[in-house]
Parts: structure tokens; C-alpha cells; sequence
């Protein structure tokens, strides 16, 4: 006896399990009436098979394609986390170059902006290293305003220069403990910009309308040519100094703070 194939039929979709007379007709098995049974048997044991082979067949093919869509997919997802990743690292480290705040990376700058870069070594000692503790009037002052950004600018000593004659409180450059202004403020005095101070304290503690307090910079020549700069106190100092009683070899800090954004400052006396 033998059984004719037409050619291998993939079988439809969830057609699996028992033989059915379309798996009979689908591969060309002509069954013939005068079979017996036991041929009747062979035939469709030989059907069987080679539907089972197909349906092997199948499976491997979906598998395949199951294989590699999920691999795609899984790479489509890593390239996707990858991608967000450098965007996150990305915006990171954009924000992190234009922050104002952010400690000003060395090279030049045009204008004096590349001075100001080139004088953060300090001719200090080592006891000048230490921050000091702001006290703590002044911190819960701050703290009511709202203040942020808290930086300790400077300790001196008054001068004849600072109390006598001169409405200014001078802060040299390079004697700047801890970076306070932000590069757009630097590149303001460079067009002669006054800085409005947002709020001023007072050794007292005292809070000083906004606005009566400015802060600028000036620009010093010296004989041998050598350009060196500092910051200066104007508008209300001199009040400010005689309603504190501050004398000439006083010694005071200046410590900075933000609210808004906005620069402000506060005057702490150090007392022994």
C-alpha cells in the first residue's frame, strides 16, 4: 500500500491534537474503502507523523520570529534607557556648566572675568583656612527671610580707609574666602553696574530696608603697573558704621546670602 503526498501542508493555526479528515485531504490521502483496518491504522499513523513533523516545524518558526522580536524589543529598551541615561547626564552636566553657583572652571574669560578665576589663591595663613561659625541671630534672620546660598565672603580688620572720610566698606579681592557672585553679576561691573543689595543685616542684627545698600567693584592701579581689584560697601555704610559703633581696628565678617536669587549681605562684628 502506498499513501500518495501532494506536499507538506502547514497546518492551520491551533489545529493540533487529533487527525481530522481535512489532515487526510490537506496532504492528497485518498482513503480507499477496501482498506483494512489495520491499513486504515498505518495510514493514518504516517499522517500523524508527518503532521506532527510539520507541526515541529511551525513551532521552531514562531519561536524564531518570538526570539527576535523579544530581542529587538529588549534592545530597542536598552538603547532606549541609554539614550535617557545621556540625556539625564546630559541635562546634568548642562545645568551644571551654566549654574552660576557652580565654582568657576579655570581658563580665561574675556574681560575681568579671567581675573577673577586667576585670584582664588589666597595669600593666607593656615589658621585663615577655617570657615567660622556664623552666629546664630544671624542664622535665624536668615532663616526667617528665607535666605540660601549662604557663603562667608571675608574677615578684616576697619582702616582709616573704611571709617574715616570714605563712605565705603572695602572687601579686597583676593582676600575672598568663598565665591558669592555669579558671572552675570562679575560681567555687570564691567559696565560700571551697581549691585542692589535684596536685604543687609546689620551687626546688630538689624535689618535694613532694601535697596539703601549697594555693592560695586572698583578697579586699582598701582605704580608698577599691577591691576588689582575690590569690592566696595557704598550708599548706608556710614550710618550703618556709627549707628554700630565700629572704630578703626574693629574687626568684622562679611557673609553673603541669597533670597530669590538676589544678592544680600550681612555684617557680623568679631568680638574677642
Amino acid at each position: 500500500m502506498m499513501v500518495n503526498y501532494q506536499k507538506p501542508v502547514e497546518n492551520r493555526e491551533g489545529e493540533e491534537g487529533l487527525l481530522s479528515v481535512d489532515d487526510f485531504v490537506e496532504r492528497g490521502v485518498k482513503i480507499d474503502p477496501e482498506w483494512t483496518r489495520f491499513e486504515n491504522l498505518l495510514v493514518a499513523a504516517e499522517v500523524a507523523s508527518q503532521k506532527h513533523v510539520e507541526q515541529e516545524k511551525i513551532r521552531k518558526k514562531r519561536k524564531k520570529v518570538s526570539d527576535h522580536q523579544s530581542c529587538t524589543f529588549n534592545s530597542k529598551k536598552a538603547l532606549e534607557e541609554n539614550l535617557m541615561s545621556s540625556a539625564i547626564n546630559c541635562h546634568n552636566s548642562t545645568n551644571s556648566y551654566n549654574s552660576e553657583y557652580t565654582k568657576r572652571s579655570s581658563g580665561s574669560h574675556k574681560s575681568d572675568i579671567g581675573h577673577q578665576r586667576r585670584s582664588r589663591s589666597r595669600q593666607t595663613g593656615p589658621d585663615d583656612q577655617k570657615i567660622p561659625v556664623l552666629p546664630e541671630c544671624f542664622v535665624n534672620r536668615i532663616d526667617s527671610l528665607k535666605g540660601t546660598h549662604i557663603r562667608f565672603v571675608i574677615q578684616k580688620v576697619l582702616y582709616e580707609s573704611d571709617v574715616n572720610g570714605n563712605s565705603r566698606l572695602s572687601i579686597p579681592e583676593r582676600q575672598v574666602r568663598q565665591e558669592f557672585l555669579t558671572e552675570n553679576e562679575i560681567r555687570g561691573f564691567d559696565t560700571d553696574l551697581k549691585i542692589p543689595l535684596q536685604k543687609f543685616i546689620e551687626p546688630s542684627c538689624r535689618e535694613m530696608l532694601d535697596g539703601t545698600m549697594l555693592l560695586n567693584r572698583w578697579k586699582m592701579e598701582k605704580e608698577n603697573g599691577t591691576i588689582t581689584y575690590q569690592y566696595v560697601l557704598i550708599g548706608e555704610w556710614t550710618n550703618v558704621r556709627i549707628r554700630n559703633g565700629l572704630k578703626v581696628g574693629d574687626q568684622v565678617q562679611v557673609w553673603s546670602f541669597r533670597i530669590q536669587e538676589k544678592l544680600c549681605l550681612a555684617l557680623v562684628e568679631v568680638t574677642n
